[in-house]
């Protein structure tokens, strides 16, 4: 759904006074309505990111996403998504950033 289809819808919504079904922040029928779009035309879920990638020093560098391909379109965030990495000093970094890539992959697996 584009973003003019989501205001528009939005308006209807207010129009009628009908009002979304949100549970934990997750607008439940448009949930569904995704679902649903994704099950009859399976390739508008697939995703291309475009990564940049700008080393800084050493072991520093910045990792940035601002434009995508997804649900047969290309797209944009307004504000670039950025992720700083960094070694510790024992690895000959300098420990500045928040963590490296490694870190970032381990944190999010369950064992």
């Amino acid at each position: 759904m584009n973003a003019k289809s989501k205001v528009e819808r939005t308006l209807k919504q207010v129009e009628t006074g009908v009002q979304p079904n949100i549970v934990n922040g997750v607008a439940v029928d448009q949930l569904v309505q995704t679902i649903n779009a994704i099950n009859a035309t399976p390739a508008i879920a697939k995703f291309k990111f475009r990564v940049r990638n700008q080393w800084t020093e050493g072991a520093c560098n910045s990792s940035s996403v601002d434009t995508y391909h997804g649900a047969g379109q290309n797209l944009s965030r307004p504000q670039p998504f950025v992720l700083e990495a960094d070694e510790p000093s024992v690895l000959l970094g300098k420990d500045t950033a928040n963590s490296n890539p490694r870190g970032r992959v381990f944190s999010r697996r369950r064992y």
